[in-house]
């Protein structure tokens, strides 16, 4: 577990839009959560990432398989950050929202750390569980290229949040050969760190991407724990790197939660799959493939 400044402990979390902007579900999970076939009670959920001003991405509430794809052991998204943004957070989901009853920690993304420390603090007023900065995303053409600027803006960001708020805060970082670097060198103020998609040519450099007409995407799921985990091997053996709190990424079943305990990691972050979404998705065509059925049976995933 992962206590938190606030006294909030982490163990069990919901990743980033897994269960929406509010953390109460979106459309297709509400019915499940009503029904008590999809528990969401023990789990610390962060938002999906939040911009200023909202962007429309790629995401098309009529056609959810336009940006997403299942893939062998994982998924690959391109949604590109598609979120109303922060002001419409702020009014509409912000004052429903209580920390004891419903823990959410809010993600915000921008480019510039100034601007992420003004969203930041705006947050101050409302009794969430903390803050992520989304440090950077793989479905989106950012200025910011992965290396040494990537490195400085991330580090920066933290600093320029941490100014600005009250709450516990948390950095989503990108799992490359700069992530020891970033976790070494993070202010100790951050409180734990969590992992972003995997970028699909990162992963297969010699295949083709389904979503290749918006830039590959990111990868999550067992597809991505080759390279994630790896960082967190070495995450939980490095001295430098060992004061800094790791919450393992792409947790698909209970195997994947002890591999992370005997690695001394102490949070899990539930990959979307966990939640079954694709049961009230408007595509049913996936569930007639029973061989996909017995993988996830086998995966607990259904």
């Amino acid at each position: 577990m992962i206590k938190l400044s606030s006294g909030h402990v982490l163990e069990y979390v919901a990743g980033s839009a897994s269960l929406g902007f509010d953390g109460r579900g979106w459309w297709w999970q509400k019915p499940l959560i009503r029904a008590g076939l999809l528990d969401i009670t023990k789990m610390t959920v962060i938002t999906k990432s939040l911009t200023e001003p909202g962007r429309k991405g790629n995401y098309r509430w009529y056609n959810p398989f336009r940006a997403f794809r299942f893939i062998p052991d994982g998924t690959v998204n391109a949604i590109a950050l598609s979120n109303p943004g922060l002001s419409w957070w702020c009014e509409k989901i912000g004052p429903t929202i209580s920390r004891k009853k419903h823990p959410v920690i809010v993600s915000i993304h921008d480019e510039n750390p100034e601007k992420l420390g003004l969203m930041a603090s705006r947050l101050n007023k409302f009794d969430i569980a903390g803050v992520e900065i989304d440090a950077y995303c793989p479905n989106t053409h950012e200025t910011i290229v992965l290396g040494h600027e990537y490195v400085q803006n991330c580090i920066d960001s933290c600093v320029a949040v941490l100014r600005n708020t009250r709450h516990p805060v948390l950095v989503k970082i990108y799992a490359d050969e700069n992530a020891h670097k970033i976790i070494s060198s993070l202010p100790s103020q951050i409180e734990a760190v969590t992992f972003n998609t995997v970028r699909w040519d990162d992963l297969f450099p010699d295949k083709k991407s389904p979503l290749e007409r918006f830039g590959g995407g990111g990868v999550s799921g067992k597809a991505a724990q080759k390279r994630t985990w790896k960082i967190l091997q070495h995450s939980a053996n490095c001295r430098e790197c060992g004061r800094m709190p790791v919450i393992a990424p792409y947790i698909w079943g209970k195997e994947d939660i002890a591999r992370a305990r005997d690695l001394g990691i102490g949070a899990y972050s539930m990959c979307g799959l966990f939640f079954k979404p694709p049961f009230f998705l408007p595509s049913m065509r996936i569930w007639q493939d029973k061989k996909f059925k017995q993988k996830l049976h086998k995966k607990g995933l259904l």
